[in-house]
């Protein structure tokens, strides 16, 4: 199952939840939640009663935190798996919910580094955080951010004359870029060339397990099931890029 605030766009995202499920001949259904005043505990108590084996919350932080609370509230946690997006892998979030009663209750998945990952590039983005920053809140998105200041950056550095900086040259530089390498993600971001009719650069994603008020990574990169990924993976095999993930991918078709 999938369940996301009900909002212009928001069933692209569940959409992919049901054909991933037709593709590996899962059933899949989604509930969306009314975003302007939105009942969880309503909410908790649809997705238990369609007795699903396991439910996708495309939900952030805090509304995560509500709807678990609702969850264990309801004493629900081991009625069906619960699961998440990179979205609720925060510390406000993993404070506002109950250490003991989740353990082992609830997974995530995202494609950026631990938090507190020891890579030389997370660590420069936590001391710009620190630094420049100190009151916002890390997580994945700012972590995304950051790369992509450090991919632009690198495509306005490759034009050598600063006059000739403009919108269309550093467009360019970012197509025509060699792949970016960051310990801040499982494979390398790319664009593709100016001629890439699809391009989805970041897709190799990891597993993270809620224990004792933290998220652990409990599964290294891997390549994403998503049956979308098809035109992805053959450009990628195409340009030699990501091959050890694009091997797991064919492999699990």
């Amino acid at each position: 199952m999938c369940s996301i605030l009900k909002y212009p766009g928001s069933d692209y995202v569940c959409h992919g939840v049901e054909e991933w499920g037709a593709r590996y001949g899962v059933k899949v259904t989604s509930i969306y939640a009314d975003p302007v005043s939105p009942d969880y505990t309503s909410l908790v108590l649809q997705i238990v009663a369609t007795g699903a084996d396991a439910v996708q919350l495309m939900y952030v932080d805090d509304q995560g935190a509500q709807i678990l609370n609702a969850v264990q509230q309801q004493d629900a946690g081991g009625k069906t798996k619960w699961t998440g997006s990179g979205a609720l892998y925060t510390a406000p979030f993993m404070k506002a919910i109950s250490a003991p009663y989740w353990n082992s209750r609830l997974w995530i998945n995202t494609e950026q580094a631990p938090l507190d990952s020891p890579g030389k590039d997370n660590q420069n983005w936590r001391a710009v955080m620190d630094a420049y920053a100190p009151n916002v809140v890390k997580d994945v998105f700012s972590q995304m951010g950051y790369v992509t200041a450090r991919i632009a950056e690198q495509a306005m550095m490759s034009i050598k004359n600063p006059d000739d900086i403009n919108r269309n040259t550093v467009t360019a530089a970012i197509q025509n870029m060699a792949p970016y390498d960051t310990d801040i993600f499982c494979a390398p971001w790319y664009w593709g060339g100016a001629d890439a009719a699809i391009h989805q650069g970041n897709h190799v994603t990891s597993v993270f397990g809620y224990e004792n008020g933290e998220f652990k990574q409990i599964e290294g990169c891997h390549a994403d099931a998503d049956p979308g990924l098809v035109p992805i993976v053959a450009l990628e095999n195409k340009l030699g890029i990501n091959q050890k993930f694009n091997a797991e991918y064919d492999a699990g078709k």
